[in-house]
C-alpha cells in the first residue's frame, strides 16, 4: 500500500548578531510518514455549471481515481455509485444518461462505471456522466443537492470501503412576466379618460433589472397622454419624441415580491 507523506519546510531564516542581522539560507525540513492500510481511490461528483438556469443543461460528472500505484496496489474490476438524485423524483427534472453508464436502474439512482480495459489498474481514472435540465415550473426551493456513494470490487477479489462526495448546481431565474389592464373596459367616446395599469412580475428566484429605456408603453392611436398622471412618479416618463412611456432609471424586480406597478392616463381625442 502507499505511504501519506507530509513534509514541514523552512526555506530561510534570519537572527539578529549583536547589530548585524544574520540570513541563514540553507533550508531546513522535517516529515512524517504514515502507511495508508487502504487502497487509495479518490471519487468524486462535480456538477457543472455551479450555478444554472431553466431549460440550461448540466452535467454531472463521476470521477474515480486509482492513485494507489505502490507495488502490489489493488485492481478495481468494477465500480458501482449510487445517487439519489438519478431517480428522477424531482419535477421539472428531466435526465439524460451520458457516456460509460452501464446497468442503469432509475428507480434506484444506481449505475455502473464503464471499464473499458475491463478494469482500474493503478494509476488510471475514470469518468461517467449525466447531464439533466431543470423545466419551467420547477420549484425554487427544491434542493438539487445530493451525495453520491461509490462502491469497489476488487481483482481478483476483496471489496474497498464506499467514498461519497456531494454536489448539486444551484438554479438561478429571474423572468419576469408583464399583464396590462385597461379602465373602462367598455366603449369609450371623445373625450373620455383611459387609465392603464401595468403589472410586472417576477416569477423565478433572483431578482430582474430591466434597463434604461427597456420598457416602452407607446400612446395609442387617438388618445393623448395627460400629463403628470405617471407613477412612479421618476422612474417612468413620457417621452414627447417617441410618444410612449418609458423608464428613465433602471427598474429592479425583486422575485417573491408584490408586482411592479406601473400606471398612466390617456384622453381619447
Amino acid at each position: 500500500m502507499a505511504n501519506i507523506t507530509n513534509i514541514a519546510k523552512v526555506s530561510q531564516y534570519t537572527y539578529n548578531v549583536g547589530t548585524t542581522t544574520k540570513t541563514i539560507a540553507t533550508p531546513i525540513s522535517s516529515q512524517v510518514r504514515n502507511t495508508f492500510n487502504d487502497p487509495q481511490v479518490v471519487f468524486t461528483k462535480v456538477c457543472t455549471p455551479t450555478f444554472s438556469d431553466l431549460n440550461e443543461i448540466v452535467t454531472i460528472t463521476y470521477r474515480v481515481e486509482n492513485i494507489d500505484n505502490a507495488t502490489g496496489s489493488p485492481v478495481i474490476s468494477s465500480i458501482q455509485v449510487v445517487d439519489p438524485f438519478l431517480t428522477e423524483s424531482i419535477p421539472y427534472i428531466d435526465i439524460t444518461i451520458g457516456g460509460n453508464v452501464i446497468n442503469y436502474d432509475q428507480p434506484t439512482g444506481s449505475f455502473q462505471i464503464l471499464l473499458t480495459e475491463g478494469s482500474l489498474s493503478p494509476g488510471k481514472s475514470v469518468e461517467a456522466s449525466f447531464s439533466y435540465v431543470v423545466s419551467p415550473g420547477f420549484d425554487f426551493t427544491q434542493n438539487l443537492t445530493t451525495t453520491a456513494t461509490a462502491s469497489f470490487n476488487l481483482s481478483p477479489s476483496g471489496t474497498l470501503p464506499a467514498r461519497f462526495s456531494s454536489c448539486g448546481s444551484t438554479v438561478q431565474n429571474g423572468t419576469l412576466t408583464l399583464t396590462k389592464t385597461a379602465t373602462p373596459t367598455a366603449a369609450v367616446s371623445s373625450g373620455s379618460v383611459i387609465a392603464y395599469t401595468i403589472s410586472i412580475t417576477n416569477i423565478g428566484n433572483i431578482p430582474s433589472t430591466i434597463p434604461v429605456g427597456s420598457f416602452v408603453d407607446p400612446i395609442p392611436a387617438g388618445t393623448q397622454y395627460i400629463a403628470n398622471t405617471i407613477s412612479p412618479v421618476g422612474h417612468l416618463v413620457y417621452d414627447e419624441t417617441t410618444n410612449s412611456i418609458v423608464n428613465a432609471d433602471p427598474l429592479t424586480i425583486s422575485n417573491n415580491s408584490a408586482p411592479y406597478i406601473v400606471t398612466f392616463s390617456t384622453r381619447v381625442l
